[in-house]
């Protein structure tokens, strides 16, 4: 039995490992919304240099997308990619004024797992909304109580785009919503139902201690649509459990047999267990790379890990528990045009028939 002293060491470590993994995920957030604010700005330059000055709000919703990953990915993107976003992509444009603020949600595209939903704000003239973190306490009204069963967990993010327009008044933002599955579970968003997006009030936390919780306005901003029904494209990469030793992003040496390894357009997910005395982090195998069949190279970054348990027709399995991370793409990538993918220094050669 461990000494209080030595249990007061375990806990501190693994106090620091749980802060040095949030430290880490707000770092990679901040670093993907600079990348997003650039790439919107340059996405309006496009747009206002190439078609006499009209916004960026005018642009088709798949031309705005497959600008946004293409700079993203820092290449064009592929035939196989544009065809991903026209099948995965929701045109909404719907409209929402509640309190004077009118919200409105551009288009959504998702691969059932990761949605990336774009919002333009306009607020009562006279505010200044511009220059503060906003963000919305987001729901999915569908997923959260109908769907409860086959699902792990969920989460979102926001991340506050430039729309150039030089009014302090409005704002735009690209939310991404993540749902994390059970291990065996079939479900997915992109299934034809109707979906009830639910932004609660308009509110912010202050960037400096004591990060006091400011409101903007009170909602809700209620939205329905619906995700076309499409073909379930995910891949299992393995044909066998494989076994390593994986360096974690504290730069820990972690042993772990990894059984699933999942691939869809926008994220993948990784399932494994670790040896009993290791502890898990948030990347337990750093960032994914995928080699593309052209030559290039386009890396995934680890968004949620956490534990989960197999399901058979939306039952847990007993002793079916295990670890998962979840790693979110820069760019739709599709099983056709990859031929390797590493994790750590594992390669995963793609075997297309």
């Amino acid at each position: 039995m461990k000494s209080p002293e030595e249990m007061a060491q375990v806990a501190f470590s693994r106090r620091e490992e749980y802060k040095n993994e949030q430290v880490e995920k707000e770092e990679r957030w901040e670093r993907f919304c600079r990348r997003a604010s650039a790439i919107t700005m340059a996405v309006l330059c496009v747009a206002m240099l190439g078609v006499g000055g009209v916004l960026a709000a005018t642009l088709d919703l798949g031309d705005l997308f497959r600008s946004i990953f293409s700079i993203q990915q820092g290449s064009p993107i592929s035939e196989n990619q544009a065809t991903y976003i026209e099948e995965h992509m929701a045109d909404i444009g719907e409209s929402v004024t509640v309190n004077g603020y009118t919200v409105t949600v551009k288009g959504a595209l998702t691969d059932g797992t990761t949605a990336h939903i774009l919002v333009d704000i306009v607020a009562p003239e006279g505010q200044d909304i511009e220059t503060i973190p906003h963000g919305f306490d987001l729901t999915f009204e569908g997923l959260r109580f109908k769907d409860q069963g086959h699902i792990s967990s969920v989460s979102s993010a926001f991340c506050p785009l430039d729309d150039n327009d030089g009014k302090p008044n409005t704002a735009s933002m690209l939310i991404r919503y993540n749902v994390y599955k059970f291990l065996g579970s079939d479900f997915t968003i992109a299934d034809g139902r109707n979906r009830t997006l639910r932004l609660e009030d308009l509110c912010y936390n202050e960037i400096k201690y004591p990060y006091s919780y400011c409101l903007v306005s009170e909602g809700p901003w209620v939205f329905n649509f619906v995700f076309a029904a499409v073909e379930n494209k995910e891949v299992e990469l393995l044909q066998a459990p494989i076994y390593g030793s994986y360096s974690q992003i504290s730069g820990k040496q972690v042993d772990a047999t990894i059984t699933s390894f999942v691939m869809k357009g926008l994220s993948a997910t990784v399932y494994y267990t670790l040896a009993p005395d290791e502890v898990q982090e948030a990347g337990d195998f750093g960032s994914l790379k995928f080699v593309m069949k052209d030559g290039s190279e386009i890396y995934a970054y680890p968004d949620k890990a956490g534990q989960t348990a197999q399901t058979n027709n939306g039952d847990l399995v007993p002793n079916s528990g295990c670890h998962y991370c979840t790693y979110v793409f820069e760019a739709p990538i599709t099983y056709e045009d990859v031929d390797a993918v590493y994790i750590g220094d594992t390669p995963i050669k793609i075997h297309h028939e």
